[in-house]
C-alpha cells in the first residue's frame, strides 16, 4: 500500500509538471508575434549599439630626448641631483609634455576644445551619442556662463546657420563662412564651408580649457622605449581617440610643439649669449689697451 501511494504521488508530479511545460509553451505560442518583437527590437539595437560604438584608435610619434648639455627643453623642469646621481633624461621631459604648457597650443590649433555631435532623437541620440569627426567651425568664443553648455547649431540650406542656446533662444545667426560677432562682441563663430553631409542640427560644447587638459592627459601614454635600467632618451608619444585623423594629428602635434618650443628657447638663449658677447668686447678692448699702455711704460 505504501510502494502504491508513493507511486501515484510520483506519477501526478510528473503529470502536473508536463501540464505546467505545455501551459508555458503554449502562453508562448499565443503571445509569439509580441515575444518576436520585443526579441528582434532588442537584438537589432544590440548589434546597432556594438556597430556605433567607437573604436578606439591610437597614433604614435617617436621623440629623441637630447641631454642636459644640449640645452633641452626639458632640463628647465629637471631636479638637481647630488654628485653621482644619475638623472633619466627622459622624465623632465614627459613632465613637459604632459603640462599645460605643451597642450594648450594643441588643443587651440586643432580646436579640441570644440565638441560636435548630431542632434538626433532623443532615443536614437542617446545610443548615438558620438562626436561629429568632421571640425567645420573654424572658430568658437564664447561667454563664460555658455561654456561647457549645450548649444545647437542649425545649418540651414548650406549657406546659413543659427546658433541657440541652452534655453533655444537665438545668440547668433549668419552666413557660412563668415565670421559673425555679437553686439556685445562676447560670442563669435565662424564656420567652414560645408558639404551635403554637412548639414541639419548639431549639438555644440564649448569645453574650458581645464577640462580638455584633463581629458587629453587620460588618452596620452608616454614611455621610454629602452629598457627599465637603461633608459635610452627615445620617447614614445601615444593618443587614443575614436577618430583616427584625431589621434594622428594630437600626437604629431605634442611633438611639433615641443620642438618648436626648444628651439624658440634655443633662440632666446643663443641671443642672450650673442648680447652678453657684444656687451664685453668694449670692457675686452678697454682692459686689452690698458694693458698695451702699461707695457710700453715697462718698456
Amino acid at each position: 500500500m505504501r510502494m502504491n501511494k508513493e507511486t501515484e504521488n510520483l506519477t501526478t508530479t510528473a503529470t502536473e509538471e508536463d501540464i505546467d511545460f505545455r501551459s508555458l509553451v503554449y502562453t508562448f505560442w499565443e503571445n509569439k508575434i509580441p515575444i518576436l518583437v520585443i526579441t528582434l527590437m532588442t537584438l537589432t539595437l544590440a548589434l546597432l549599439y556594438d556597430w556605433q560604438r567607437a573604436s578606439i584608435f591610437e597614433a604614435s610619434s617617436i621623440l629623441q630626448i637630447k641631454s642636459k648639455e644640449n640645452n633641452n627643453l626639458g632640463s628647465m623642469f629637471s631636479a638637481q641631483g647630488g654628485l653621482g646621481h644619475e638623472e633619466n633624461p627622459a622624465a623632465p621631459q614627459i613632465a613637459l609634455i604632459r603640462s599645460r604648457f605643451i597642450l594648450e597650443p594643441v588643443i587651440k590649433k586643432l580646436r579640441l576644445d570644440i565638441q560636435i555631435t548630431r542632434n538626433h532623437w532623443p532615443l536614437i541620440g542617446t545610443i548615438f551619442n558620438t562626436d561629429y569627426k568632421k571640425r567645420f567651425i573654424d572658430q568658437l568664443v564664447l561667454p563664460g556662463y555658455l561654456k561647457n553648455k549645450k548649444l545647437k547649431l542649425k545649418i540651414e540650406d548650406k549657406n546659413y546657420f543659427r546658433l541657440l542656446d541652452d534655453n533655444n533662444e537665438l545668440l547668433l545667426k549668419g552666413r557660412i563662412g563668415e565670421l559673425v560677432t555679437s553686439p556685445d562682441h562676447l560670442t563669435r563663430i565662424q564656420i567652414a564651408q560645408v558639404d551635403a553631409e554637412t548639414s541639419g542640427e548639431f549639438n555644440i560644447v564649448k569645453h574650458s580649457l581645464s577640462k580638455v587638459i584633463k581629458d587629453i592627459r587620460k588618452n596620452l601614454s608616454i614611455k621610454d622605449l629602452g629598457e627599465e635600467s637603461t633608459k635610452t632618451g627615445v620617447l614614445e608619444v601615444s593618443y587614443k581617440d575614436p577618430n583616427p585623423q584625431t589621434a594622428k594629428a594630437v600626437s604629431n602635434n605634442i611633438v611639433q610643439v615641443l620642438q618648436t618650443k626648444d628651439a624658440a628657447k634655443k633662440t632666446l638663449e643663443t641671443a642672450a649669449t650673442l648680447t652678453f658677447l657684444q656687451n664685453q668686447i668694449p670692457l675686452a678692448k678697454t682692459e686689452l689697451e690698458k694693458a698695451e699702455t702699461a707695457l710700453n711704460l715697462y718698456r
